[in-house]
């Protein structure tokens, strides 16, 4: 069953481009603070044809107010699409506080043997630790951040299943109508 977008971005009507909140081009404290305490993130990409890809990280860091760093576990797709498109955008969304965060920028890839990987691997690899090896680094260099104070009522009914969500994508389009970050058009049934 594909929801309609206007349904997820309005499903109470308490959600709606008024309240988004353009934070500008780096991440203040507040954003930091958001980032930092998320359990995942959700990294947007999309491949040279523009078909969108949102996948959920465990494992990221941010560096400074203008780069995070994002793990590359298991992520063949998203390596794929980054080199062959920089755009991306990563969500995040704080259930208990309702507040959700895009970050948007350019992003670019890692690997062991670049001149940056120790560096830019070694904060990354701490935090996987030896369960699971870092393959590369995808580093988003920020332009722009989004943020909305209120996310409540945006899950459109019926994509909770015994208490959880019924994929990871269905989050990600809830804190979504903040724009062109994550393409709900594209949901799967589950």
């Amino acid at each position: 069953m594909s929801v309609p977008l206007s349904r997820v971005a309005r499903a109470s009507g308490t959600f709606g481009p008024s309240d988004v909140k353009d934070d500008g081009r780096v991440l203040d404290s507040e954003s930091i603070k958001l980032l930092s305490g998320a359990v995942l993130c959700w990294l947007a990409t999309a491949d040279v044809s523009g078909n969108p890809s949102v996948s959920p990280k465990e494992i990221f860091f941010v560096r400074s107010p203008d780069e995070i760093l994002i793990a590359d576990i298991a992520s063949p797709r998203s390596t794929r699409n980054v080199i062959q498109n920089a755009q991306a955008c990563v969500a995040v969304i704080d259930v208990f506080e309702q507040r959700g965060l895009q970050v948007y920028g350019v992003a670019d890839v890692i690997r062991a043997g670049e001149p940056e990987w120790d560096v830019l691997s070694a904060p990354l690899i701490e935090l996987a630790g030896d369960a699971f090896p870092v393959r590369s680094v995808i580093r988003l260099s920020v332009e722009r951040v989004r943020s909305s104070p209120r996310v409540s009522g945006c899950i459109p009914t019926g994509t909770r299943r015994s208490g959880g969500l019924r994929s990871s994508s269905a989050m990600a389009c809830a804190i979504c109508d903040l724009g062109q970050c994550i393409v709900a058009a594209r949901q799967r049934p589950a």
